[in-house]
């Protein structure tokens, strides 16, 4: 299901729907319930949502906008703020941590 592309594990929609179509030949289902899982899942399973309810596939998760909306904090904070849900406080992220330089960057599949 991984595959290794430019030094990157990526997931390989080809190969997930060749696995899906053997479970459901082996196993005579006509359906399969993707739910909710890791961030990088989601994101995975949103791009190819139309893929998998051609599968078969009963999706469970929100749409993608909405998700990408909620899964970002300062627009996840923003939407809670404008329906009076209370969060946390943002902290701002020191330029040093015990003299140690601090450098954030996120890197994701997708």
């Amino acid at each position: 299901m991984w595959s290794r592309c430019a030094e990157k594990k990526q997931l390989d929609m080809e190969e997930i729907c060749s696995l899906i179509r053997q479970a459901k030949q082996k196993y005579q289902f006509a359906e399969f319930v993707i739910a909710p899982s890791t961030e990088a899942l989601n994101r995975f399973i949103l791009l190819h949502t139309e893929e998998f309810r051609r599968l078969g596939c009963i999706m469970t998760m929100v749409d993608r906008s909405l998700y990408e909306a909620i899964s970002d904090k300062a627009s996840f904070s923003r939407i809670c703020n404008e329906n009076k849900i209370l969060t946390p406080k943002a902290m701002p992220l020191p330029e040093k941590w015990g003299g140690v330089p601090v450098r954030c960057q996120a890197q994701g599949l997708f």
